[in-house]
């Protein structure tokens, strides 16, 4: 059976290049030559959008009386994580505005609970996905899948990285948060030093 990160490379036309995937259960760092994948530099990683689901149900019980936190045990936190959510290209900045949502409206989203009581969110909706940028946020000790892509194209034979640079590929719904794509050429820009230039990143928008 083919693998699914050399499958969702395929999806983009190419043979050589590396993948991220990452669905629910697990994160995937694969690069890819010619069709096979180069196991010695690839990262899984037990990070992945189960951590994210229930990073938000942390954040919401915050907001919710004690005496009421069992209904949470009813609640689709998954459905709000991906209709809410979103990545921050500035997350520091943003989310000391997030914080103030009495000053900026715009980030506060209602949520209705099962018992049909209504809360406010607003900074849980960018904390969240920034989980896979910066697991420590909630104490995780795993390796941010920006630094993972960098270490993974380092290993490679150094005739390939050029190739690996131009061609990153994006595939699993834990890829689909708004900005995601951005925000990862952004943290890859800091780590690229003299691959710069080089750097593409492919995120199709069936890639889920």
């Amino acid at each position: 059976m083919i693998n699914q990160c050399v499958s969702s490379l395929y999806s983009t036309g190419r043979t050589t290049g590396i993948v991220l995937e990452s669905g629910y259960e697990v994160t995937s760092i694969m690069p890819i030559f010619e069709g096979y994948p180069i196991y010695d530099c690839s990262y899984k990683l037990n990070l992945a959008g189960k951590n994210l689901t229930e990073y938000f149900k942390k954040l919401i019980q915050y907001r919710i009386p004690e005496s009421n936190i069992h209904i949470l045990e009813q609640f689709d936190v998954r459905k709000y994580k991906e209709e809410y959510c979103y990545i921050s290209k500035e997350f520091s900045e943003e989310s000391k505005k997030a914080k103030k949502s009495n000053e900026n409206k715009q980030f506060i989203k209602k949520v209705e609970l099962p018992d049909h009581s209504v809360i406010e969110i607003d900074y849980e909706r960018i904390q969240v996905p920034e989980l896979m940028f910066k697991p420590t946020i909630d104490s995780l000790q795993f390796t941010p899948i920006q630094n993972c892509i960098e270490k993974s194209i380092n290993n490679v034979p150094i005739d390939l990285k050029k190739e690996m640079w131009n061609n990153i590929v994006l595939s699993g719904g834990n890829t689909m948060f708004s900005q995601f794509s951005d925000r990862l050429r952004q943290e890859l820009l800091l780590l690229a030093s003299n691959n710069s230039d080089d750097l593409n990143i492919e995120a199709k928008p069936e890639r889920r």
